[in-house]
């Protein structure tokens, strides 16, 4: 790594990677670049490209990895993707057509389809595999010329060296809320072709890092523009294809779940619940994992709810069926020493998956006394506590 023989003023060490600054270009020509990648990025309508991703969650300790070799293929009029997908891995493929999903094992030759119009979120984008797809290059995304341009971004500039490649490093902060703390972002723009070649992700919440890197190879723009892997019948003409059905759709799981059913061990305790033993007018069930930001984000909302009626004889448990209690106990103790709850969590086993329709986290239900749903929210809601506290009220007068 080449160090600058002038005046350095900051020195940052991240992950392995060394970013020295100098003042060698201007900020005119560090737009001038951004504009360039934009205008690379928009010229052409497919890329292809290799990529290394590393992920960790918010209160786990460890980085998982991942490469893969991923072909886009922009088509703006689409609602999903905004083009088509196709992520090759070692013995896996993953695959959009523009109206089915494909979840292709290559060792077990097998195949798993669905349409996207009833399953959006089948294999790609509910996981962690929509971390190999460049869906800034689909939506030909132009945050970099905001991060350049707006003060609000603190953008600093660095000449840096990414496996032998002369890069330019931005690193900056984004408008985040108050309870995030050191923040760090990075991305790191090859001088010699114009692309993308490092992104990083940093931030810190109740002492938890989440984690965030991509190492892009191999970049090339233009090839064909259709992907023909995804009609896989030609490579693999045997293959055993299955449709997959989300659990909300099969015959057998359209009746609702019974909720008198439901039991499971109390977080911390040696005790079991079964959720029919409890004679309330009303039954709050807040369903949560350790790593979920919306979650915790929903925790206080819920807690004031608690305080509240509680005392009228609702009845509140959280329920977790993510965290393993034993395995991930000291996760789970530091995730209540943030965020306690003055009502009991119960951890349900692997045997709910499936039979339960939580469609993603946090999912917040009221029962009513013969534990029906009268009430339910999907994910993050600002207004939780005034919906709540509306629907209580009228039915508790």
């Amino acid at each position: 790594m080449r160090m600058a023989n002038r005046n350095l003023h900051w020195l940052i060490c991240f992950a392995g990677l060394f970013i020295i600054p100098q003042i060698s270009t201007s900020q005119t020509n560090h737009q001038a670049i951004v504009e360039k990648v934009i205008a690379k990025r928009a010229a052409f309508e497919s890329v292809q490209y290799a990529i290394d991703v590393h992920l960790k969650r918010f209160m786990y300790d460890d980085t998982i990895h991942f490469s893969a070799k991923t072909e886009l293929v922009r088509k703006p009029q689409d609602t999903l993707f905004h083009g088509l997908v196709f992520i090759d891995m070692d013995t896996t493929w993953y695959g959009y057509d523009g109206e089915k999903i494909f979840y292709l094992n290559k060792m077990a030759n097998e195949v798993e389809y669905t349409n996207a119009t009833t399953n959006p979120g089948a294999f790609i984008l509910s996981t962690f595999i929509n971390n190999l797809v460049d869906d800034g290059f689909l939506k030909i995304n132009t945050g970099l010329r905001l991060i350049t341009n707006e003060p609000e971004y603190e953008a600093h500039y660095s000449d840096t060296i990414i496996d032998g490649v002369k890069c330019l490093g931005i690193s900056f902060k984004l408008p985040v809320g108050e309870e995030i703390t050191r923040q760090f972002n990075f991305v790191a723009i090859d001088l010699g072709f114009f692309t993308i070649k490092k992104r990083i992700s940093s931030l810190y919440f109740q002492d938890s890092e989440e984690y965030k890197e991509w190492d892009y190879k191999k970049i090339v723009f233009g090839h064909e523009t259709g992907i023909a892997k995804l009609n896989y019948k030609n490579s693999y003409p045997d293959i055993k294809e299955t449709q997959y059905e989300h659990p909300n759709e099969s015959d057998s799981q359209n009746i609702d779940f019974d909720w008198s059913s439901l039991k499971g061990k109390v977080f911390n305790r040696d005790t079991f619940v079964n959720l029919i033993d409890f004679k309330a007018p009303f039954t709050i069930l807040d369903f949560w994992y350790s790593s979920c930001y919306p979650c915790i984000k929903s925790i206080p909302a819920v807690r004031q709810i608690a305080d509240l009626y509680q005392s009228k004889g609702v009845k509140f448990f959280g329920v977790n069926m993510i965290d393993d209690e034993t395995k991930d106990k000291s996760k789970l103790d530091k995730f209540f020493s943030h965020n306690p709850v003055p009502y009991e969590t119960i951890m349900l086993d692997q045997s709910y998956h499936g039979r339960i329709k939580v469609e993603g986290f946090p999912t917040f239900l009221i029962l009513d006394k013969n534990l029906n749903v009268i009430y339910k929210e999907v994910g993050y809601n600002e207004n939780l506590f005034e919906e709540v506290s509306a629907i209580l009220d009228e039915k508790l007068k």
